[in-house]
């Protein structure tokens, strides 16, 4: 009794330490919006976790061996290994053959099969098909063998144990389920085997399109290259590299090129992706110590909202609101005045899938904004709406930044040159510029050009010279517009705007 009332009381004080209530760091607002700061900020996905860079250690350091002039294998080191996996092969069968339970006779029959298969891999590689970091070649008869053989061991037993007392008249119904689901567990593995292989030589992409079967297809990709393909080749994508900044206030546009990694920055700063290298702080707080409470400071509005149709605007909210744990006297409140300012007084009771698209953004806004935060992250928040609705997007993104920071990304240049005070430019992964939307456009200055040339004429252009636009004119001709370190023969120079800058 002494000894279990010890053991309790120290497993209380263990429960007491790690899971008691924490202080949480208030990020200093007291000048305004925590100030954001971003440095060294690295994205890398696809990284191997600990057992696969274990798995990939002899790779690489066969590749080091070769660099350096050595040799990675020798055909001794092959015959070396003939003696244990036959005798762990041998060993397997004899267990097999004194455990009475079918399952485990033809677990250990199968496990005989595994060592018989690296028996007839290192026989591959006594032979010499090899590659030069010592990885056994595709094809010959022992590969061949090494794929049917879990399936005759499979056949023979269940002819042996299942059949042959069937014809008998005993009818051994645990033995046929036991043989069905090791083949099913076979054929499983090694259909996602071939998959892994497939995806790591780059003949199967990881991901297909989405709907219909795709979601069942992704994710069989997804699970064969995690669980069948540790010990293959990463090739992981570096989304984002270096990135450093610091925002204060104000509204501040990214823009770069579909895959750059404007997404990928903004889910960080969002606290939704974790950073592989570098920090993110608000306020002076690392976002690691504030990150399950960071809808406190931050709204986060993402590309695709995800907004129930068959509610309306105000049940909506309402509702979100009630998660956000506002109190219930000040909710309605709170709801109808977030209503109001983002323009949908009329449309609180339509449901959400009546309505257009620019306003479905406005309810998604409004949710971002249900906690006042003093940080509003959007991502490409004026794809799909037409004009009228972006501009009014626009405008109501410009009111917020007054006393907030808003950081917008998107492709559309003219976004960021009508509402953006200042922009970063990302590429490849990488912050290629940070500064004022003037200084951007003066970037231009005197590298842009006017062409002229018949219908149907093919420009000659310099190289490295960007042909943006090409529009007809009243007189028949078409006009090029280009940007160019030189100016090209018979161009004539025009002003640079800020799209200009950004190309």
């Amino acid at each position: 009794m002494v000894t279990g009332l010890l053991i309790g009381s120290g497993f209380l004080a263990l429960v007491v330490i790690f899971f008691r209530p924490r202080d949480i760091p208030e990020p200093d607002c007291s000048a305004g919006p925590p100030r954001l700061e971003v440095s060294h900020l690295h994205k890398t996905y696809g990284l191997p976790g600990p057992l696969k860079r274990a798995l990939l250690a002899p790779g690489i350091y066969a590749q080091k061996v070769l660099e350096r002039g050595g040799h990675v294998f020798l055909p001794a080191d092959a015959l070396d290994r003939f003696a244990p996996l036959t005798l762990g092969m041998i060993g397997m069968g004899v267990l097999a053959t004194l455990v009475q339970s079918d399952f485990w006779q033809l677990f250990f029959w199968l496990i005989a099969g595994v060592l018989g298969s690296r028996l007839l891999i290192e026989f591959r590689r006594y032979r010499g098909h090899i590659t030069e970091t010592g990885k056994v070649q595709p094809g010959g008869v022992e590969n061949k063998l090494v794929l049917t053989l879990p399936w005759l061991i499979i056949a023979v037993y269940t002819s042996y144990a299942a059949v042959n007392p069937h014809l008998q008249g005993i009818v051994k119904p645990d033995t046929y389920f036991v043989c069905t689901l090791s083949a099913l567990l076979v054929a499983i593995f090694q259909g996602m085997r071939r998959s892994a292989r497939q995806q790591a030589s780059g003949e199967l992409s990881h991901r297909v399109a989405r709907g219909g079967t795709g979601v069942i297809i992704n994710i069989w990709r997804a699970w064969s290259a995690r669980f069948a393909g540790l010990d293959l080749p990463a090739d992981p994508i570096v989304a984002l590299a270096g990135v450093n900044f610091k925002v204060e206030k104000g509204m501040i546009g990214i823009l770069g090129p579909n895959g750059a990694g404007k997404t990928t920055l903004l889910r960080q700063l969002a606290g939704v992706l974790d950073p592989t290298r570098g920090t993110i702080r608000y306020g002076g707080v690392p976002l690691a110590k504030i990150q399950k409470h960071l809808a406190r400071w931050v709204g986060y509005l993402p590309q695709d909202a995800g907004l129930p149709g068959g509610m309306s605007p105000k049940e909506y909210l309402t509702w979100y609101a009630a998660l956000y744990d506002i109190p219930a006297d000040n909710r309605h409140e709170r709801v109808d005045s977030l209503l109001s300012e983002v323009g949908l007084d009329d449309k609180v009771d339509d449901k959400i899938k009546s309505l257009s698209g620019g306003m479905k953004q406005r309810v998604a806004v409004a949710r971002t904004l249900l906690r006042l935060p003093p940080v509003i992250i959007v991502d490409e928040p004026t794809v799909g709406l037409d004009p009228r609705e972006r501009i009014r997007f626009r405008n109501l993104l410009s009111r917020l930044a007054r006393d907030r920071i808003v950081l917008m990304s998107t492709h559309v240049v003219e976004d960021v040159a009508v509402a953006c005070d200042r922009v970063l430019v990302i590429a490849k992964g990488e912050l290629v510029f940070d500064g004022g939307t003037g200084t951007l456009s003066d970037t231009a200055i005197g590298h842009v050009w006017e062409l002229r040339t018949e219908p149907g004429e093919i420009p000659v252009l310099p190289d490295g010279a960007i042909a943006t636009h090409e529009t007809p004119s009243v007189d028949g001709k078409v006009v090029h517009r280009i940007i160019a370190a030189e100016q090209p023969e018979a161009t004539a120079p025009l002003d640079a705007t800020l799209e200009d800058g950004y190309m």
